[in-house]
């Protein structure tokens, strides 16, 4: 067994140590960050913008889409515009009116609340050891020491048509039926989306699609007050491993990105927006021309906040790499091909360190190769 290997391993074993969770250690009455979240140096929050729809093209906000029409010829081709020199320029943006109610995004935000709310027994009765499980609670693990642990609480939904739901909670009363609901629009607007970016490359407007299936993972978060947010991350910088994201948050903030400037800008929610972030297998995807930029989750000390965060990507065993027609020798060495999942054992591995996994990769390639 490689020392990588061994490493992985005892990850997983740590991983699988609850301790307890974030919500149950503020109630405790804290007045520090434990040890086990805490950052070494004082996190300095991120600029602030005016990001509404109305100065969406402004250099320094993050773009907001209006995809209203997308199915349609008349604006179909702006959208597409919009979204791939959003992708190229920052990796990221905003989307309204895209089709999913509303009432359902109020409904998975307020419901997911309520269920972070109740008492730690009933949460634990959804807790589980298996890292592949299909729906589970999580709470905070007994991380190994180059790990952070995130000051959060969550719970993860894997996405199939039909879901066993026998195992989820009957408290919230609506948990289920809403939960359900949302994961099936958000599956719909996702394949979209992966139809918009593959036509914004050029590419048939199911490649993207075609590669990534059925493979959809929803987290939602609940980050509750911290009494030192300075010294504590609800998600540390990095980017995404997987193949984009679709992300809806409450109104009150925490996102932030990496300008092209390389200075933290903070998201500011839109109500009823999803964030769309591009992520690495994109980034290969596309051989480098649309962008997976890092990205960061602050917390604050006076108010909970919850989103809830869709995962797109592809099977462990398929192979990621730019197609032929996005691959100009002229430009450079062209992206290299990877197994996907190779590439998601490495960057466990290799831990959130504040920068990019795929820099390293192109830098040093993948020890499997």
């Amino acid at each position: 067994m490689t020392t990588l290997q061994q490493q992985q391993q005892q990850d997983v074993q740590a991983m699988q140590q609850p301790l307890g969770s974030v919500a149950k250690l503020v109630a405790s009455g804290i007045q520090e960050v434990p040890p086990m979240f805490r950052v070494k140096s004082k996190i300095q929050q991120g600029y602030c913008t005016t990001n509404t729809c109305d100065d969406a093209e402004e250099e320094s906000t993050i773009p907001v889409i209006d995809f209203a029409g997308f199915h349609g010829t008349e604006r179909r081709p702006l959208i597409l515009q919009q979204i791939r020199r959003a992708s190229e320029d920052w990796g990221f943006f905003q989307i309204i009116n895209h089709g999913v109610p509303p009432a359902l995004l109020n409904d998975i935000l307020h419901t997911h609340k309520e269920f972070f709310e109740m008492p730690l027994e009933e949460q634990m009765k959804y807790y589980s050891k298996d890292m592949n499980a299909p729906f589970k609670f999580s709470v905070v693990p007994l991380l190994p020491p180059h790990f952070i642990q995130p000051w959060k609480d969550g719970l993860t939904v894997i996405y199939s048509k039909g879901m066993d739901t026998t195992n989820w909670p009957t408290k919230p009363t609506t948990f289920i039926d809403v939960t359900l609901r949302y994961n099936d629009a958000v599956n719909v607007l996702k394949r979209e989306l992966l139809a918009a970016l593959s036509e914004s490359l050029g590419l048939q407007s199911s490649f993207i699609d075609d590669l990534c299936g059925e493979f959809q993972k929803s987290n939602s978060n609940y980050y509750p007050p911290c009494p030192e947010p300075q010294y504590a991350f609800g998600a540390r910088p990095h980017s995404d491993p997987t193949t984009i994201t679709l992300l809806l948050q409450d109104h009150v903030g925490g996102l932030e990105v990496r300008d092209k400037h390389g200075e933290w800008m903070q998201v500011k929610p839109i109500p009823h927006a999803f964030v769309i972030n591009l992520g690495d297998q994109l980034e290969i995807i596309s051989n480098g021309r649309y962008k997976s930029v890092e990205h960061r989750v602050t917390v604050n000390s006076n108010t909970a906040r919850i989103s809830f965060a869709t995962f797109i990507y592809p099977s462990k065993t398929t192979k990621v790499g730019p197609p032929l027609e996005l691959v100009n020798l002229e430009e450079g060495e062209p992206y290299k091909d990877f197994i996907y999942g190779d590439y998601l054992a490495e960057f466990v591995a290799f831990g959130i360190k504040g920068k990019r996994f795929i820099d390293h990769v192109k830098t040093t390639g993948l020890h499997y190769n």
